[in-house]
């Protein structure tokens, strides 16, 4: 080794070089793994919501067809009720909706603007006023589609 006055050493540039480049390297990991991580909890909350609002869709309950002896059917729509369905019974007063059953498009937000979308199709029983349970055949299937975005 001369010792002529030289502070740093080509090893020693070298070193320091990989240790910044690889120091660079693990924060990048960890601002994509946090990304990734804060993603997956929007996704999943969004998930969560359109299950919730499939399931009041479906229930029956407010929306649901009524038999003769006042029975409500679940997984079933009266059409005379369509009116009822908002994005707030439907628990997406925070979200953007589009909801299309059948020929119909009950909540029409544009859902194309939102970063993350879920979509989910169901099959209802359609009736009107009155269903009685022999009525009920594959000509009362209509499918409903819900967009919810966030």
């Amino acid at each position: 080794m001369n010792n002529r006055g030289q502070i740093i050493t080509l090893d020693f540039l070298l070193a320091m070089t990989l240790v910044i480049f690889s120091l660079g390297l693990m924060v990048g990991m960890a601002e994509l793994r946090m990304y990734e991580i804060k993603e997956g909890i929007i996704y999943k909350a969004l998930q969560e919501k359109t299950e919730a609002a499939t399931i009041v869709l479906s229930g029956g309950g407010l929306i649901g067809c009524t038999t003769n002896n006042g029975s409500v059917i679940p997984f079933s729509l009266d059409v005379g009720k369509t009116s009822m369905i908002t994005k707030e019974t439907l628990g997406l007063s925070d979200y953007n909706v589009n909801l299309e059953i059948g020929t119909l498009s009950i909540i029409n937000e544009d859902v194309r603007q939102s970063k993350n979308v879920i979509s989910t199709t169901i099959d209802l029983v359609e009736c009107a006023d009155g269903l009685i349970l022999t009525d009920l055949n594959s000509e009362n299937i209509i499918v409903a589609k819900i967009e919810v975005g966030k």
